[in-house]
């Protein structure tokens, strides 16, 4: 008995070969509260819908077939994995901006550190790409 949708199939097929082993037979049911399944997005008016044979849309399209709830939930678990990985990709994007906005400024203070007090037009460009960055992080 599995008490939680497993984020991955993978996982969840892996504790479905649990149940038969050395050619013994098995069985497998998922026993679910409507409240653990809020985390894929997935409400208790969407289940109360599927229970009683309504045709519920996961995305953008309705199924053109009925679903099984089974295939249901991994529709809505599909949706959620989908949208998890668009946040992680994001992130990954928003830290190597600011790897790249961090590296300039180590920069900047190097070549501020090395320029020639006299000259100091370039001084000053220099100050500001520093004030500027510290001030994003503000």
């Amino acid at each position: 008995m599995q008490a939680f949708l497993s984020e991955e199939l993978s996982e969840e097929i892996q504790i479905r070969g649990r149940t038969s082993r050395q050619k013994n037979k098995g069985s497998f049911q998922m026993i679910l509260l409507a409240k653990d399944l809020a985390k894929f997005g997935i409400t208790n008016h969407e289940i109360k819908n599927k229970e009683r044979g309504i045709v519920v849309r996961v995305g953008s399209i309705a199924g053109s077939r009925q679903q099984t709830m089974y295939e249901f939930l991994h529709a809505k678990r599909a949706t959620f994995l989908e949208k998890s990985a668009a946040i992680r990709r994001q992130f990954v994007v928003d830290a190597k901006q600011l790897h790249d906005k961090s590296t300039e400024f180590q920069k900047s203070l190097w070549n501020l550190s090395e320029s020639n007090p006299a000259n100091v037009p370039e001084r000053k460009i220099l100050e500001e790409k520093c004030l500027e960055f510290l001030e994003s992080l503000n």
